[in-house]
């Protein structure tokens, strides 16, 4: 098991039903299986975790999730911390107070989303490396931006460009700007119970390509991964091999 030294991690999943951009996606079939699977299969084949807790608002998926004796959920999430408006720090505070009653304490939680598949095992290590540094208190993952901040505006009333620069750059002309991932977030326990943030001005960013730092938000976003899975492409090289040999 490949861990930071001694320290203890508790990886939190969470799953809420209720998604107003794609409804149900987490338990929506790819490949005959549904989304959370993946999540699920990349906990089993790395042992990267000392425990695995899962917390939904859906019975669905807690029954689904007992096919895997590595996940536990003892609980169905209380619906207050389960609506659009509820902030998912809530939910894993909720889950982390649950697991530290019954259990101990553990030195750092991983959060897990199912919506973000193509997490890979090397950027986990990477992680596990940087968090060995007691200095640090987490890493998040970020993906280099498509588009330079300075062409995405907020649009006026009149749809008129009076806000924008008229001169456009090539995109190789920009400097290089950084969006947040959810494929690797780690952060200690200490700091996010005091703080119920996941960023730390002592957090680490793990540069990913974006095509690990996938998250569904919509339905476009589901279809490509599912296209992606159907096709078993699981990670940029599978994708770059499967496009150099189409003729």
């Amino acid at each position: 098991m490949i861990s930071i030294g001694k320290k203890k991690i508790l990886a939190i999943i969470t799953a809420r039903k209720g998604s107003k951009g794609v409804k149900n996606k987490n338990l929506k079939k790819i490949n005959k299986k549904p989304l959370i699977f993946y999540t699920f299969d990349f906990i089993k084949k790395n042992k990267f975790f000392d425990n695995i807790l899962l917390t939904t608002n859906s019975e669905k998926l807690i029954n689904y999730s007992k096919k895997f004796s590595f996940i536990e959920c003892p609980f169905k999430r209380p619906q207050h911390l389960s609506n659009d408006q509820s902030p998912q720090e809530d939910a894993i505070l909720h889950a982390l107070k649950w697991f530290e009653k019954k259990y101990y304490s553990p030195d750092f939680i991983c959060i897990l989303e199912p919506t973000t598949p193509f997490r890979s095992r090397s950027s986990f290590i990477k992680a596990f490396q940087i968090l060995k540094n007691n200095r640090i208190d987490g890493v998040f993952s970020v993906t280099k931006n498509r588009h330079h901040p300075s062409l995405i505006k907020k649009l006026r009333n009149d749809k008129l460009f009076k806000d924008w620069d008229l001169f456009i750059k090539n995109r190789q002309e920009y400097p290089d700007h950084f969006s947040l991932t959810s494929s690797t977030v780690i952060i200690k326990t200490s700091y996010f119970k005091k703080y119920k943030t996941y960023l730390s001005y002592k957090s680490k960013a793990i540069v990913v390509n974006n095509f690990e730092g996938i998250m569904i938000d919509d339905k476009l976003d589901f279809f490509l991964v599912k296209k992606l899975i159907e096709k078993n492409i699981f990670s940029l090289n599978h994708l770059n091999n499967y496009i150099d040999n189409i003729s």
